[in-house]
């Protein structure tokens, strides 16, 4: 994992993991899916200002 997050490129990672550049690829992907739900959550909690409902 340190390998994809340090931005290695996908042969080097292949090479170095036995994995194939395609399983290399789905990690990538699901990292950036995870990465973009961690960001999500955590702007959801920290923006919880409340509302008015005097209207």
């Amino acid at each position: 994992m340190k390998l994809l997050k340090s931005g290695f490129p996908n042969e080097f990672v292949s090479e170095n993991t036995g994995l194939s550049k395609q399983e290399i690829l789905a990690l990538k992907a699901r990292l950036i899916n995870i990465t973009l739900s961690t960001e999500k959550a955590s702007r959801g909690i920290f923006n919880t200002k409340k509302k008015n409902c005097n209207s």
